[in-house]
């Protein structure tokens, strides 16, 4: 229930800043068809998409200066763990539907791919989300998926239900699904590190002692 909670608030936090993750998503876009700023946009997208500053969301030049941070940083980030999706896509193309020994290996394979899926988008967000090396956000990520493994399996495959469900109706995979996906994870690992999320929308201190005392008050006087 606390994944769904977390997942819930994702989508929650898309819905309330629809607009300016729209803007973020096509931004993104023309990064990743320019592919060199693509990594450094993808990192980006998890800190613009940060729910800590649902009351003051970056503008243009703090997102574009965290594009220019983030130029090597994001290589670092989303090579780190290339070789080992690489190998295990590797294998399941190659073994998958073959009637062989190996066969019975590709459930494994499959899972695995998934969790290295979490880890991928952990690190990013972590990279996102915190001022922490490559290095740092990968062992992060990794820490978070052993100590949560099913979280991290429910999310992977939240994400690929969205991606697939955007690519499937076109225009809101082009319009905001790298922005909830990232929203979606950034809630998960905030969680995941301890990191507070305070609710703009909450009322303060002095409010609740203010409504405490008017509940207690009668309403004909002292």
């Amino acid at each position: 229930m606390r994944t769904l909670r977390l997942i819930g608030q994702g989508l929650s936090d898309t819905l309330e800043s629809l607009l300016p993750f729209t803007l973020l998503t096509l931004a993104w876009w023309v990064c990743l068809f320019l592919v060199i700023p693509a990594p450094a946009a993808t990192v980006t997208i998890a800190a613009m998409a940060d729910p800590r500053r649902a009351a003051d969301r970056p503008d243009w030049r703090e997102a574009l200066r965290a594009v220019r941070h983030n130029l090597w940083r994001g290589w670092e980030v989303v090579l780190l763990p290339l070789p080992f999706v690489a190998v295990l896509l590797a294998n399941l193309s190659f073994y998958g539907g073959r009637a062989e020994r190996w066969d019975v290996l590709v459930p494994l394979w499959t899972l695995l791919l998934l969790f290295a899926l979490a880890v991928a988008l952990y690190a990013v967000a972590v990279a996102g989300l915190t001022d922490v090396t490559a290095w740092s956000a990968t062992k992060r990520a990794t820490l978070l998926v052993v100590r949560r493994p099913g979280q991290a399996l429910v999310v992977a495959v939240v994400v690929l239900f969205v991606v697939a469900a955007g690519a499937a109706l076109v225009v809101p995979l082009v319009m905001f699904v790298p922005a909830l996906t990232a929203a979606i994870v950034n809630r998960v690992v905030l969680d995941g590190l301890g990191l507070p999320v305070l609710d703009p929308l909450a009322p303060t201190d002095e409010r609740l002692v203010e409504e405490q005392r008017r509940a207690t008050a009668s309403r004909f006087g002292p």
